[in-house]
């Protein structure tokens, strides 16, 4: 298994009796991850436009190109965005799996 879904299975439920702390996602999470997800579609968009460019200069069959290579890459991009914004505010070296206590990065 690995840290991140360990570390969701500890976001389910609560510490055990002596400390009680509920675990949560902060509420700015999924913002902050539909942004990371922005950029990486962006980023994705503008590599396959770059790459075809060269083959065709149709704005529709362009535009068909990208939707058809970027629609699929969404599911990815919403699994991956949430990691990767996790792991912007994660010191180096601290596993997922285990809480720091206070909640401050």
């Amino acid at each position: 298994m690995s840290a991140v879904n360990r570390f969701r299975s500890l976001l389910k439920g609560r510490c055990p009796p002596p400390c009680g702390y509920r675990f949560e996602k902060e509420p700015g999470f999924s913002v902050g991850a539909m942004y990371a997800s922005y950029a990486l579609t962006l980023a994705e968009s503008f590599t396959v436009y770059l790459l075809i460019r060269y083959f065709t200069t149709a704005p529709a069959l362009l535009v068909l190109i990208i939707v058809s290579v970027v629609g699929p890459l969404t599911l990815i991009n919403f699994r991956y965005s949430r990691i990767l914004w996790m792991y912007a505010f994660t010191r180096r070296g601290e596993p997922l799996d285990r809480p720091r206590g206070s909640g401050s990065f």
